[in-house]
């Protein structure tokens, strides 16, 4: 039987536990939360993410993209500059100067209350890390289980006509759009849409988990009971988040933040762990495996390939 992530009962009981020692040592403290970034995967449960963090006392309720197309409309390129990837599409390399500007201007520029926030899909990369912690921006990086990313991908592309692959998924048979989201799709032409394979989108992103600037939330803890998840781990997931932020908040906050978190956003739809398996079949658990098995045991979803 495959070993994942989420382990037994006792280790998440034990979470909680810590995690409600910490809210009551924390009540009384004043304010003391920056700027920061919301990171995700995409697909990986960022709008769960962006509606915890909203939810929380003192911080603003609409947050700032964080998209390369933002970006651009805040300054032109410069000239000799290190490029960082900002997104993972088309154009998606933008000179450090600019996403400095972009982040001065949008997040550190704006009053201490309440707190704004950056939300978006950023790779890792060593300048842009150097960067977060010079400007004292900290990050929450989401991660999901891939195969539940994948299948939550071709959700999305299907119900969403603007999307720039809609066409290209309606035209596939519905078993091979979830390959294709798997496997990638090359541009077919320069300039066309493409769509990195799911291997090559988690290792863009994972050596953020070894960022000690970065917290690592998980969609299966944070969704809750509603998503297959556990109230215990829930709130001990939030716990961490706000403990990193530096956000003031008690048991009692957290615990309506909790109660409120699960759905009621424009992309989050069943929002439910594991849903891949009753989606894969034999030839997409192949696939899978073949690009991106390492991922799974890497993140701790899977213990080896017996699967």
């Amino acid at each position: 039987m495959s070993k994942t992530w989420i382990g037994d009962g006792r280790r998440a009981v034990i979470k909680a536990i810590k995690a409600i020692n910490w809210l009551n040592s924390a009540r009384g403290r004043p304010a003391a939360a920056a700027s920061f970034l919301l990171n995700s995967v995409p697909k990986a449960g960022t709008n769960l993410l962006s509606k915890a963090i909203s939810l929380l006392p003192g911080v603003q309720p609409r947050h700032v993209s964080f998209l390369p197309e933002d970006v651009r409309r805040q300054q032109p390129p410069v000239d000799g500059d290190p490029l960082v990837m900002v997104g993972v599409g088309a154009d998606a390399w933008l000179s450090l100067a600019a996403v400095e500007t972009f982040l001065r201007s949008t997040l550190l520029a704006q009053a201490a209350a309440p707190t704004p926030y950056a939300r978006g899909h950023i790779p890792f990369s060593p300048e842009l890390s150097a960067l977060l912690r010079r400007l004292g921006l900290r990050s929450v990086l989401i991660l999901r289980d891939p195969r539940d990313t994948a299948l939550s991908h071709v959700t999305y592309v299907m119900t969403n006509p603007a999307h720039r692959l809609h066409a290209h998924y309606q035209g596939l048979p519905e078993a091979e759009r979830l390959g294709a989201t798997l496997r990638g799709i090359p541009a077919a032409a320069p300039g066309e849409p493409f769509l990195l394979g799911i291997g090559e989108r988690y290792r863009l992103f994972l050596p953020w988990l070894q960022d000690a600037n970065t917290c690592i939330t998980r969609f299966e803890a944070l969704v809750g009971p509603r998503g297959g998840g556990s109230e215990a781990a829930q709130i001990a997931e939030l716990t961490a988040i706000v403990r990193h932020l530096g956000i003031p908040c008690d048991e009692a906050t957290l615990r309506r933040v909790a109660g409120d978190l699960f759905g009621g956003t424009r992309n989050f739809r069943q929002g439910a762990s594991g849903a891949w398996r009753q989606a894969f079949d034999a030839e997409h658990k192949q696939l899978c495996k073949a690009i991106a098995g390492d991922i799974l045991i890497a993140l701790g979803y899977e213990a080896d390939d017996a699967w």
